[in-house]
């Protein structure tokens, strides 16, 4: 057996595997119900799109095989998830079931052609009972055999579902036949169903193929990712060329890359320079010049140039397979919505069941002749009508077919519940530096003050901001650099948070910050422009710098586009208000909130929410992590840290806010996709059943032939699948 994955959460540990056997969305309920009821399981999820389950649980209290023999026990079998490539697996499995599928399908349909023409002719010669008899019978027995374990399956764990209703009609409509053209003694009525009975079963395949088909292109988004890895690589060994497979490049590994080839790992190059396509991470087509000491991510195209890379993430740690991980979490994950249809489902076959018996007496009781015939009818019409695939498969194929999308714009969404609250939001709350402008501020002036040479000044504040990690720190060093000016030791260096720095330099105490830090240590600051980062020597003022700050392509056109979405669009940051109120002008934003502290920004994110709105975060730094945990949804920009991307529900491979318009923008689709594949799914229900039942016959004498309602039942799942492969081309990106 294939070893099983594995992920601790906290105290909890998470089982996740394959489900054969699903059919509709009561399937999708009865395996989580059972799932959810064993002692020691947290949460259980099942994706009826994807085949696949994932139950949270407490290992002190449930274990690995309790969970799988819970899945067969209800009717389904469970399979270990393969580590490698699952995937490729389950769509290998589902190929299989697919090519066997068909083979039953051009059987059936073989076979029933010559049953349709007999009835629909009314070709009643002699035998011709016994020829629809001897055509019919592989068709439902062996063409159908799939519908009647599983009906079996289900009615042995007292949950009926999709299998049941088809395989009752069926079953119906074929015993009932046989026994009449094998004893026509022994029942009042001569009129045969083997042609309903086997366009049933044909009719029902053919609209299975066509849902495994259209689920298949729903999945292209993933498939397309697992395309892209590049298969071997060249590494150096013992000073020579070696061309391996890329599972077998080690952390560490010297890699050799040419034009034309993509780099098989995440690494950092160590000689050499290239134009590399990123487009398949980042969604944008443009290629960027990376050369020592960059670094470059695995399965990304060398366009041209030479490079070789030193491998920092190989395996499963690659950038590549992190994103197909979350890909894979947001469609397994389910949206808030989705628990309206498994609710229904649950309950539905049941319902539907009672209303076909409901259906069957009254036409029994109200038919002057005939009436077991005449009963039979809409009997099976209601049973074949009803079968909820649609209601399962409204919510799982749009999440699938949307974070797909999402991938391929550079937008990794974690989870279905994020989908569903960013197309919710109303308010989004965007981080200065690193979202707005551009990470790195650059030193547009120095003043001098008290008489102290520039260059002493500068070599001072630059020795000191080596120690910290501000941008305007790093600016400031750029800036002794760029001047030529070295470095001298320092001591006693001392931070505090979002205002300023201390330290001894050359015999003298530096103290480096904005005006209050200083004003602080009774240096007086006041009198001169309080937008710059000030260096006191000995409490004395020496200098001034002030910056200036870019924004990043783009933002304007972001801006613009999420204020005509009806977004509120706020500016937090640390700077005072005058510096703030320069840059959210240049923006186009209208709401700042300045003279933040990294430590309060989450409390301000929690204001805005305690004032009814739904907020969105954007950032890209550590210190914007609680506030990005803290909003509705947190959208991390893919330059910025990993503890941000790992608190974000939406991380932005792309290095531009138009990416959070695209995340909103498909968001709002995929449920408004969702919203209208559940309401066509109740609706084809509601109208179908009754129509089914026959409530239009007294008025227009009009009573649903139940190969019709076959055909309505392929329709309706086949459009919602449809429905939802159109986003594929929801959003244009850029």
């Amino acid at each position: 057996m294939p070893p099983r994955e594995e992920q601790r959460t906290g105290l909890l540990t998470e089982e996740r595997f394959l489900v054969e056997g699903m059919d509709c969305a009561a399937c999708v309920t009865r395996i989580e119900t059972a799932l959810k009821k064993l002692p020691g399981t947290h949460n259980a999820f099942v994706n009826l799109a994807t085949g696949e389950a994932s139950v949270l649980y407490d290992p002190n209290a449930l274990t690995p095989d309790a969970i799988k023999t819970t899945v067969d026990k209800v009717g389904y079998h469970a399979v270990d998830m393969p580590k490698d490539d699952h995937h490729a697996h389950h769509l290998a499995d589902i190929e299989v079931i697919y090519q066997n599928r068909k083979l039953k399908f051009i059987i059936a349909l073989a076979l029933t052609i010559p049953v349709l023409v007999i009835s629909m002719l009314d070709l009643m010669f002699t035998g011709s009972a016994w020829v629809q008899f001897i055509l019919a019978t592989p068709v439902v027995i062996w063409c159908g055999s799939h519908f009647y374990i599983g009906g079996y399956k289900a009615a042995r764990a007292k949950a009926p579902d999709m299998n049941t209703l088809i395989g009752l009609s069926v079953l119906t409509a074929y015993l009932y036949s046989a026994v009449l053209t094998i004893t026509p003694s022994l029942l009042p009525a001569h009129h045969v169903f083997f042609e309903s009975a086997a366009t049933i079963v044909t009719l029902v395949l053919l609209g299975g193929l066509m849902e495994m088909h259209a689920s298949r292109k729903a999945g292209e988004a993933m498939r397309a990712l697992l395309g892209r890895q590049a298969t071997t690589a060249t590494v150096i060994r013992e000073g020579k060329d070696v061309t391996i497979e890329t599972d077998d490049v080690q952390k560490g590994d010297i890699v050799f890359v040419r034009a034309g080839e993509k780099i098989p790992v995440d690494g950092v190059i160590t000689d050499g320079f290239a134009f590399i396509d990123e487009s398949m991470m980042t969604g944008e087509s443009k290629q960027i010049r990376r050369s020592v000491g960059d670094e470059v991510i695995g399965s990304t195209l060398v366009q041209e140039g030479v490079i070789y890379l030193r491998a920092t993430r190989v395996g499963s740690a690659t950038i590549l397979q992190q994103i197909v991980r979350l890909v894979e979490r947001a469609q397994e994950s389910k949206a808030p919505i989705a628990h309206l249809a498994d609710t229904v489902s649950g309950y539905f076959v049941q319902g539907v069941i009672v209303l076909a018996l409901l259906a069957f007496a009254i036409w029994f009781v109200a038919s002057p002749v005939d009436k077991f015939s005449s009963a039979l009818i809409p009997f099976i019409s209601v049973l074949i009508i009803a079968c909820p695939c649609a209601l399962g498969l409204a919510t799982p194929t749009a999440i699938m077919v949307g974070t797909g999308r999402a991938s391929e714009l550079g937008i990794l969404i974690r989870k279905g519940s994020a989908l569903e609250l960013a197309a919710k939001l109303d308010t989004i709350v965007l981080d200065k530096t690193g979202t707005l402008t551009l990470s790195e501020p650059e030193v547009a002036t120095l003043a001098i003050y008290n008489g102290l040479a520039e260059a002493e000044v500068i070599k001072l504040a630059s020795s000191v901001e080596r120690n910290s990690s501000h941008p305007l720190a790093r600016a400031i060093v750029k800036y002794g650099e760029k001047k030529n000016i070295s470095p001298i030791a320092i001591s006693n260096f001392s931070s505090e948070q979002g205002n300023g720095v201390s330290a001894a330099v050359d015999g003298k105490e530096i103290l480096i910050g904005n005006a209050a830090f200083l004003a602080s240590h009774r240096v007086l600051a006041q009198q001169v422009d309080h937008n710059s980062v000030f260096v006191a020597a000995d409490g004395k003022l020496t200098g001034a710098f002030t910056f200036k700050q870019s924004l990043k392509t783009g933002t304007r056109e972001a801006i613009t586009k999420l204020r005509s979405a009806g977004i509120t669009v706020i500016m937090m940051t640390g700077d005072n208000e005058t510096a703030a109120n320069e840059i959210a002008k240049d923006a186009g934003i209208n709401e700042v909130i300045a003279n933040v502290l990294p430590y309060q920004k989450a409390d301000k994110v929690r204001q805005l929410q305690e004032q009814g709105r739904n907020v969105g975060m954007v950032g890209d730094g550590i210190n914007d992590a609680p506030a990005l945990a803290q909003a509705d949804v947190g959208f991390a920009i893919g330059s910025g840290t990993d503890v941000a991307m790992e608190a974000a529900d939406i991380t932005l491979l792309r290095d531009d806010l138009n990416a959070v318009v695209d995340a909103i923008t498909l968001s709002r689709e995929t449920i408004r996709t969702i919203k209208q594949n559940l309401f066509f799914s109740f609706l084809y229900n509601s109208l179908g059943i009754p129509i089914a039942g026959g409530v239009l016959y007294p008025a227009f004498k009009l009573l649903l032939n139940p190969m019709i309602g076959s055909l309505a039942m392929a329709f309706s799942d086949v459009s919602v699948i449809g429905n939802s492969l159109r986003l594929r081309k929801a959003v244009k990106g850029k």
